[in-house]
């Protein structure tokens, strides 16, 4: 089940919820490097990381509903990200990598 695709712009929500889900295996995929991150340093345990192309990377969580609505803690964490210091600083990095490979080298 995808939970939800970037739009073009890519913004830190769409970023952040572009995740599928695998409700059998309780795993969940992620492609962005940012939020994989952010995962992994909130305690998500990574189960596997695949080079799909070039600039294409999947890494997969293990996310085992916790409480009464059964919930993964990925969905809560997606938000998280979206509101945190790591994806204003990850947009920023983002945003000085568009400047630099827009302009040419002088030389």
């Amino acid at each position: 089940m995808v939970v939800a695709a970037p739009s073009d712009n890519g913004t830190v929500v769409d970023r952040a919820r572009a995740y599928s889900r695998d409700e059998d295996s309780h795993r969940v995929t992620v492609t962005d490097y940012d939020f994989a991150a952010y995962l992994l340093s909130r305690g998500v345990p990574l189960v596997d990381a695949v080079r799909v192309s070039d600039h294409v990377h999947t890494f997969t969580f293990l996310d085992r509903p916790e409480g009464a609505d059964r919930v993964g803690r990925v969905a809560g964490l997606a938000i998280e990200f979206a509101n945190s210091e790591s994806a204003r600083f990850a947009d920023a990095l983002r945003r000085l990598k568009k400047i630099t490979y827009s302009r040419r080298q002088l030389r």
